[in-house]
């Protein structure tokens, strides 16, 4: 079985290495392959490198890592985004411990890979089931880390949830000041990118606020806005 298995691995770096050139061919190869692309299929991938490269051919040997890199980051990114459906369920079930656990994972995957997109929605996603358990200070450390990947790659809508979010921990901690300086700037960029959705739903988190910190008259002025979005 080990042979076989073995043969099959060289199989399909021969059919990689014929095709090199023709990217949808490649492409088809990985994908009638996955369930083959383990450990062993990377070691395989290394020696025959390897090969190459003492055979003098330096070419074919750098494609072959390249390759292997691509495939191992492609590889790995699937396995995070299932650890994050899996993870989404279980905080639909209920089970929010099993869910951090699994979304910790993901992160540490989406780290070594160095998908910073993907590491903002882990480190959002940690902070929302951190707030769920009551771990207020550890929910706003992640909050605030996906917010600064979140400007570092430029996503303005992200950079508002996650603002948003923030803004719903300081709420729960009676920090109204920050929670309203939080929507504040949120509601800034839903409206920058005319989410009216959005701008609703920050609109009645801020009139909120507003009447819990005794701020009437902002209140007010918050709940006539939204008014006159609903007429």
């Amino acid at each position: 079985m080990k042979e076989e298995r073995q043969q099959a691995y060289l199989n399909i770096i021969e059919a990689l290495l014929i095709f090199f050139n023709d990217e949808e061919e490649l492409k088809k190869i990985l994908t009638a392959s996955k369930n083959l692309l383990d450990a062993g299929f990377f070691e395989t991938l290394e020696t025959v490198a390897e090969a190459f490269l003492q055979d003098g051919d330096m070419d074919v040997a750098a494609w072959l890592r390249e390759l292997g890199t691509f495939i191992s980051k492609n590889h790995a990114k699937s396995e995070a985004l299932k650890l994050n459906e899996m993870a989404f369920l279980k905080v639909e079930q209920g089970n929010i411990q099993d869910a951090t656990q699994l979304y910790q994972q993901s992160l540490i995957i989406s780290k070594e890979i160095g998908d910073i997109y993907l590491e903002a929605n882990c480190s959002n996603n940690l902070g929302q089931v951190y707030s769920k358990l009551g771990n207020f200070y550890t929910a706003s450390a992640y909050y605030q880390q996906s917010l600064e990947i979140s400007q570092q790659m430029g996503d303005t809508r992200q950079q508002a949830i996650c603002i948003e979010n923030l803004g719903q921990i300081y709420s729960k901690l009676e920090d109204y000041s920050l929670a309203i300086d939080c929507f504040r700037q949120s509601l800034a960029l839903k409206e920058s990118l005319n989410e009216t959705f959005g701008v609703v739903a920050i609109l009645s988190r801020l009139g909120d606020v507003y009447t819990k910190s005794r701020n009437i008259e902002e209140a007010i002025a918050v709940y006539q806005k939204l008014l006159t979005i609903y007429t």
